[in-house]
């Protein structure tokens, strides 16, 4: 997740990312068409957007703060608007394929009954490069893939992401509301079944089901318990403050970005935006990860 404020929207901004959500044209039957002869990957095996969730409130954004917990690798945020407060959490629990988004808002609306409100803005699944290099040949040549499709099941909400070569992946959100402390938590997964159709979403809605046996507490508990574990692996102490810093939010990139049975770490890892690079390539990128 990246998190930030858009005054335009007047929301905070949840862009989501999985850096195994690529296409594969010139390979149907596979994940990728990585490794394929004559596929590009700025076109035929790139990364492709997911989509954003935004928090829209009911008041309009004043201020607001948004700090990055390194220790506890979790997002905390507190938002001001004309109608109140909102404070959220958000964190990817290192053992689960969801992510959750914690919110209590002291904001009130007179003349309504209106609460904050979650919508989900789906990225676009064509290849970055369309868009950074428009007059291209390979550009020009370029078919869209199919665009999003928004339903519903039960009280999940659901985007399909299709593709031409096949198969879908798909982001799935559902809202756990406590009305008596004007709080929530939102589940959120991204699956990736390809090449397999119409698995994605269902995969998606498991791992949540799953996740929401469980309590927040110990979810939290658990995540926290892996990320200082991992840390003090790699305990190192440098005598400059800022060196000393930049050592640890390293540490941190590298474990929000890779897993031990994932793929290589690429240009953008889980933090996904336009660019004319989307994709990963063998060579000193590779060597300086």
């Amino acid at each position: 997740i990246m998190v930030y404020i858009s005054k335009d929207d007047n929301s905070v901004v949840f862009s989501l990312g999985r850096t195994d959500v690529t296409d594969h044209r010139k390979a149907p039957d596979k994940k990728t068409s990585f490794g394929v002869e004559g596929a590009l990957v700025v076109y035929d095996f790139c990364r492709l957007p997911i989509g954003k969730l935004l928090l829209k409130p009911v008041g309009k954004i004043i201020s607001g703060t948004i700090k990055q917990d390194i220790w506890n690798a979790e997002i905390i945020g507190d938002i001001e608007t004309t109608a109140g407060k909102i404070h959220f959490k958000a964190l990817v629990p290192r053992q689960d394929e969801v992510q959750l988004i914690e919110v209590k808002s002291t904001e009130k609306d007179q003349k309504s009954s209106l609460d904050y409100k979650w919508a989900f803005i789906p990225g676009n699944p064509t290849s970055p490069r369309v868009f950074t290099h428009p007059t291209a040949k390979q550009t020009l040549n370029y078919k869209k893939n199919p665009e999003p499709k928004l339903s519903t099941k039960d009280d999940f909400k659901i985007c399909t992401q299709p593709l031409l070569a096949g198969g879908d992946y798909a982001t799935v959100w559902n809202e756990l509301k406590n009305s008596t402390n004007n709080s929530s938590t939102l589940f959120v997964s991204i699956a990736n079944d390809i090449p397999n159709a119409n698995q994605s979403a269902k995969t998606a809605m498991d791992n949540i089901k799953a996740i929401k046996t469980l309590a927040v507490s110990f979810i939290r508990k658990t995540h926290y318990s892996w990320w200082h574990d991992f840390y003090k692996q790699s305990f190192l102490s440098i005598p400059d403050v800022r060196l000393e810093s930049f050592y640890w939010i390293q540490l941190y990139k590298m474990a929000t970005a890779s897993r031990p049975d994932g793929p290589a770490l690429d240009l953008f890892g889980p933090y996904y935006k336009t660019s004319a690079w989307p994709g990963m390539w063998w060579n000193l990128n590779i060597q300086l990860t």
